[in-house]
């Protein structure tokens, strides 16, 4: 009768984890999360004076959120310039006029970066405390964070018909805050004050010169075929490393329509004829479409094989994380066809690399150990 009872209370306990597991993987509605976080990169963009829409533009690209598992939502901000000055020549007496315009915002403030930081920090603090909660499924210890890589130093010199030699000079800079969505809650519920809560928003300096950070991303551009530099990454405590890549697998199309187009200009032909030339465009359209998107599915599937063997091959190049700590990369898809995901975010834990070095698990083992979210 035990030996019953314990069988019978395993297979109840198998029974509960089994519902356990799979109410965790279904409890994510990733539509809802994307939505959400799509939601979210306008305010930032609009918060920040940064232009909606992705679209590529001086200084970087548009906001872009992400969810990582075991993390919560990481929003990455375009590196801008501090100002931008705007000449507009004029004709005045004879000879040209340089009138200078120089934009409002944090730019007016790149020589005083005291102030500039202040204004930043405030409206981090009001996207964190008015907008930020709007994020669902996420847990009291997920954290919600805003990232700004840091942009290289340049200078350069310009002269001006009738002015004197003009110099601009950027210098680099970076910010990453965050705080877990529970304190966030606390303060809608009047459970924080606004002094309270403007304490718990935490703020990083990211080093620049971590060697293993910079090895890996130059590892990554070469796996993505982006230009390099493209690929770059940041540790945080308590946490592991994380690194931004982008990819695209979008071939140029063979255009469809301008055989035909000449031939129309040439011979005009029959209405019926050129309603049957159309269908036959459209069908060609649709077929590259398909082909597109198929071989787009191809090559995501191989990236993906391929983010696993960079952990399994260069895994161990990152000496300074610890067994518990999470290596994580995250890679924008640009132009990824409709229906496909935009990003994927791939991550394993240190210790398994570890194990793996150590001869513990196997290659194979090790690669199906390797967790993928997808965007």
């Amino acid at each position: 009768m035990k030996l019953k009872f314990a069988i019978l209370l395993l297979g109840f306990g198998l029974t509960f984890i089994a519902e356990v597991q799979a109410q965790a993987s279904r409890a994510l509605e990733v539509e809802r999360m994307q939505r959400d976080v799509e939601i979210m990169e306008m305010v930032l963009e609009r918060l920040l004076n940064r232009e909606a829409g992705r679209v590529i533009r001086l200084g970087g690209a548009s906001a872009r959120g992400t969810y990582v598992p075991n993390f919560g939502v990481l929003f990455q901000i375009p590196n801008a310039s501090p100002f931008m000055a705007v000449y507009e020549m004029h004709e005045r007496a004879g000879r040209a006029m340089g009138e200078k315009k120089v934009t409002a915002g944090r730019g007016a403030n790149a020589a005083r970066p005291a102030e500039a930081e202040a204004n930043l920090n405030e409206e981090l603090w009001e996207f964190f405390s008015r907008y930020a909660d709007a994020i669902g499924q996420l847990s009291d210890n997920d954290r919600i964070a805003v990232y700004s890589e840091g942009g290289a130093e340049f200078s350069f010199f310009f002269e001006i018909t009738g002015e004197q030699t003009r110099s601009f000079t950027s210098q680099p800079s970076n910010f990453f805050a965050w705080m877990t969505k529970g304190d966030i809650a606390a303060l809608r519920a009047g459970k924080l004050s606004e002094n309270e809560f403007r304490k718990r928003m935490r703020t990083i300096k990211q080093a620049q010169d971590n060697a293993d950070i910079e090895i890996m991303s130059g590892i990554l551009d070469k796996l993505t075929a982006t230009r390099t530099g493209t690929a770059h990454g940041l540790y945080l405590q308590d946490y592991g490393v994380i690194f931004f890549t982008e990819a695209n697998f979008t071939h140029a199309a063979q255009p469809v329509w301008s055989t035909r187009a000449r031939a129309r200009e040439t011979t005009p032909a029959p209405a019926a004829e050129a309603y049957r030339q159309i269908e036959e465009a459209l069908r060609a359209a649709r077929t590259v479409d398909q082909e597109r998107e198929k071989g787009w599915q191809e090559e995501y599937k191989k990236f993906r094989g391929k983010i696993a063997e960079v952990f399994a091959d260069y895994g161990h190049t990152l000496r300074s994380l610890k067994p518990e700590d999470w290596l994580v990369v995250t890679t924008d898809f640009r132009f990824s066809p409709q229906d496909q995901p935009r990003g994927l975010v791939c991550q394993i834990k240190k210790q398994q690399l570890d194990s793996y070095n150590a001869g513990k698990i196997s290659r194979e083992q090790l690669l199906k150990s390797v967790a993928y979210f997808e965007n």
